[in-house]
């Protein structure tokens, strides 16, 4: 019986179940490009004419002050579309809005000025971006390599088929698996807000409290790694009467050596992204920038970071699966 032909008989393509059953079609961009046109439209209309939204105002007795909406909608509107910032001209060297009448009254000429739609990337703020970018990785990076240096040796200490099933062995396993919840169960925020206390404002605080919460985190998944290692080689080595360093030495390490090194790298991905947001307490990075820029309504700013934050994260990603490919 030749089952090959049976299949290719019984075989039917792609195009003939979508026509004896339609409900299966993917629905196409038709049925939700238009609905999506027709909304942003309309909230850029609407944008447009509200009266609420956030001003620049300009007035002889207070100067330049910040008039603020009373919705929420329309400040997300105002973080998106920008601000409606006076017009100013240069007379006699000094600056001077420039005003119109309007009804029989004299006002500023308005217009609507940054926004998270319009990026700024000149040469002067990707001067101060870049290397703000650059200390986020720096951060990221020492932090692990603080975190991986101290939890290798703990982790030895919290994998139960290391230490051993006696009484001490078991005491050794509970005081480091408690170690590592412990500092795992700080949030790096938090951390860092204590660290800027005690070593200052700065990356130095972002560095120990990136290390301080890796620690817990890498030390839990190195010790599980240890705890999955392969008996066979470790049996052998102890029927041939080697000692418990030279197990470890000779038939752990070889097996966990691949698997520690992608831990590593992952945990570094994953501090790159926690460490942006450290500078918000003052723990440096570009979460400085950003706190910095958002407090005086630089939206421009904000979104050329957010840029920047967005293509650093995603060549960081495909390194480091490229990485973790090629070590496994």
């Amino acid at each position: 019986m030749r089952r090959t032909g049976y299949h290719a008989a019984t075989m039917v393509s792609r195009k003939e179940i979508l026509e004896k059953y339609p409900e299966l079609k993917h629905p196409g961009p038709r049925y939700w490009l238009i609905p999506s046109i027709i909304v942003i439209i309309a909230v850029l209309g609407w944008s447009s004419h509200h009266t609420e939204m956030a001003e620049i105002k300009y007035t002889p007795e207070k100067g330049v002050h910040i008039k603020t909406p009373e919705y929420r909608w329309d400040a997300a509107l105002n973080i998106l579309l920008g601000l409606n910032r006076p017009v100013f001209e240069e007379i006699d060297g000094e600056r001077v809005p420039v005003m119109r009448e309007v009804n029989g009254e004299t006002v500023p000429v308005m217009r609507r000025q940054g926004g998270l739609i319009r990026p700024d990337f000149s040469a002067k703020t990707l001067g101060v971006l870049v290397p703000d970018m650059l200390e986020t990785i720096e951060i990221a990076l020492l932090g692990t390599l603080i975190a991986v240096i101290i939890a290798f040796p703990l982790s030895f200490l919290a994998a139960r088929n290391i230490v051993g099933s006696t009484p001490a062995g078991l005491a050794i396993y509970g005081i480091v698996r408690f170690l590592f919840n412990f500092l795992s169960a700080i949030p790096a925020l938090v951390a860092a807000l204590i660290f800027t206390v005690i070593v200052g404002v700065g990356p130095a605080a972002g560095v120990v409290a990136l290390g301080f919460h890796s620690i817990g985190m890498v030390g839990r998944l190195f010790a599980e790694a240890l705890e999955g290692v392969d008996r066979g080689p470790i049996e052998a080595l102890q029927a041939s009467g080697a000692g418990r360093i030279q197990t470890v030495v000779y038939a752990v390490v070889p097996q966990i050596g691949p698997l520690f090194t992608a831990y590593s790298i992952y945990r570094w991905d994953i501090n790159v992204r926690m460490s942006m947001i450290l500078g918000f307490v003052g723990a440096g990075g570009i979460g400085v920038f950003l706190q910095q820029n958002i407090n005086l309504f630089n939206y421009t700013k904000v979104s050329s970071a957010f840029i920047l934050i967005l293509i650093t994260v995603t060549l960081i990603d495909l390194g480091s699966s490229w990485l973790q490919r090629k070590i496994l």
